[in-house]
């Protein structure tokens, strides 16, 4: 509520948002057992799934309080009134069937048929198997030893479908709503007329015609013990594929909307996963079990739908994450500096050459945008080290991000206004690294001869013209605030401690007049300490959230740190 004379509000306004939302999901199951002889057995399941969603919104705004101090929707002398609802329903008939040999082989299978009320009725039932395959050879007697203690190997396939996003497939209307970007605007009705527009505010057209995504994966791998199993090995190779995935495109201004859902694109996805648990020492009351993870995973958009170059994923016109065809998922997008190969970011900078030009010695802005970074990490990792001596209990993880970037687009608007740490260096001498040119009427890459005027073909000699950083903020090349993106992308590595902490289990004898099964005692602390390059809060925030968007950082809450004591007890 804001009372009379608020700055948002002057006549005074109070806001009622009411939500509700409804979920109601039933499963019922089948299952058969069958052992055939000493050497097979079997089972079946089979079963039916019900889901419902429903969500609603309902917004009442009062403005125009008669008198002032009362904040009450009954004060108000003008009233308009909002609701939106979401409804969603699935139906599923499902199966899976196992075999197993000697308790060595096994085999699955398994099915899913659904049907959803987000696609068109012609498109809104879809198929998904599945089928593994796992072989534990050390049930084998010739194959067993007291240096493989266990030994699985397996493979698998599966196909997964996704229904379309709520309202996707048609074209709704809203209540209008006028506003300049800096103002509450007007929204209708007004004066008791209504008005309406288009799927505001995004301005997206149904699609009648969209279709479950499909994503096939297949994956090998092998489950290793050894030394009685205190080394223990997870290897993983997967390979998947999906087609059809549905993201909002742009489609021309001209149909009256800025971009629809569609069926737009292929995504493929490959990697491996290691995972390596030991216990180094394993004495009377000590024990020391140290864990490692890895994992590496290279994305592709194989394709997009035709005529389309980039889809947006999340962000701003000068910092955004798109999905480019022939690059990896993720591709952080904006506006650069020029170079003597445009189409190269290794390619050297090409620096301005003309002395009467206020940005004379320094990088040129390009007209172009392009691909400047790239969310994805080239690896990750982890190691969970656990200590136990009788009852205590102490223990850590560390997290590890190598690669991957991250868009700093508070420190280009920090750097804009001077209120940035790096802007104090702003009145010290900066030669930039590059060569001397510029791009002449026709495009081509050109450098002034010694009098200034003429023009001579391809690229300048190295820079040697020393300027101020002052220029650099000054004349909007250093900030992407209003200059180019690029020099706020950063590397988002990082060494992180995710979790520390140490416990004591008291003994059960202490327990037994309180008749307490157990009592405990831990302190703990989650994300106490982060080495990283990464000049901005935490190389871990998302402007997005948990959305696809990662990689921009635009004001972000940084990450939380937090400390406790946590009891447990049993009964």
């Amino acid at each position: 509520a804001y009372d009379i004379n608020s700055n948002a509000f002057p006549a005074g306004a109070i806001h009622l948002l009411n939500y509700y939302n409804e979920q109601f999901n039933s499963d019922f199951t089948v299952n058969l057992k069958k052992t055939f002889n000493d050497n097979f057995s079997g089972s079946l399941l089979v079963g039916h799934n019900y889901f419902t969603l429903r969500s609603q919104a309902r917004l009442a705004h009062g403005t125009g309080f008669v008198l002032p101090n009362f904040l009450d929707m009954s004060n108000a002398s003008s009233y308009t009134n909002d609701e939106s609802e979401q409804r969603k329903r699935t139906m599923a008939f499902y199966g899976e069937g196992h075999l197993d040999y000697k308790n060595m082989l096994f085999l699955t299978v398994t099915g899913r048929r659904e049907t959803s009320s987000t696609l068109p009725e012609k498109n809104n039932s879809f198929f998904y198997p599945s089928a593994s395959l796992a072989w534990e050879f050390t049930k084998l007697p010739t194959l067993a030893s007291n240096v493989l203690a266990y030994g699985k190997l397996r493979a698998s396939f599966a196909q997964v479908g996704k229904d379309a996003p709520i309202q996707g497939l048609q074209t709704y209307f809203t209540g209008a709503t006028i506003n300049d970007g800096f103002t509450t605007g007007i929204q209708f009705p007004i004066n008791g007329n209504a008005g309406y527009q288009y799927s505001s505010p995004t301005s997206v057209i149904g699609n009648p015609d969209l279709k479950a995504e499909k994503t096939n994966s297949y994956e090998i791998g092998a489950d290793l013990g050894f030394l009685q199993n205190r080394v223990t090995l997870n290897a993983t190779y997967y390979y998947s594929k999906s087609t059809d995935v549905i993201l909002t495109v742009p489609i021309a201004y001209s149909t009256g909307f800025a971009s629809q859902l569609l069926n737009a694109a292929t995504i493929s996805n490959k990697g491996f996963e290691v995972t390596l648990n030991t216990t180094p020492v394993k004495s009377g009351d000590f024990q020391w079990d140290l864990n490692f993870n890895w994992a590496r995973n290279v994305n592709e958009v194989v394709s997009l739908a035709a005529g389309v170059p980039k889809v947006l994923i999340a962000g701003f016109q000068n910092g955004e994450v798109d999905a480019i065809a022939g690059k990896a998922f993720g591709q952080i997008y904006g506006s650069v500096y020029q170079r003597v190969d445009p189409n190269d970011m290794n390619s050297p900078l090409l620096i301005n050459d003309n002395k009467s030009d206020a940005g004379y010695g320094m990088p040129i802005v390009s007209a172009q945008n392009a691909a400047i970074g790239d969310i994805n990490p080239d690896w990750t990792g982890s190691a969970i080290s656990t200590l136990k001596y009788k009852t205590f209990t102490f223990g850590f993880q560390v997290d590890v991000r190598q690669g991957g970037d991250i868009w700093n687009g508070t420190r280009g608007a920090m750097s804009y206004f001077g209120t940035s740490a790096e802007t104090s260096n702003r009145n010290m001498p900066v030669t930039f690294e590059g060569v001397l040119g510029h791009l002449d009427a026709n495009g081509n890459v050109v450098h002034f001869a010694p009098d200034g005027v003429t023009e001579n073909p391809k690229q300048g000699a190295q820079n040697n013209v020393a300027t101020t950083y002052n220029q650099y903020y000054w004349q909007n090349v250093g900030s992407s605030f209003i200059g180019p993106a690029e020099p706020s992308v950063e590397d988002a590595s990082f060494v992180r401690i995710r979790q520390i902490s140490i416990g004591y289990e008291f003994p059960r004898a202490w327990l037994q007049k309180a008749r307490f099964s157990n009592l405990g005692i831990t302190l703990f602390a989650n994300n106490p300490k982060l080495w990283t390059k990464y000049t901005g809060v935490d190389p871990e925030t998302s402007l997005a959230g948990p959305a696809n968007g990662q990689g921009l950082d635009y004001f972000n809450n940084p990450g939380t740190k937090s400390w406790g004591i946590r009891l447990s007890l049993g009964l």
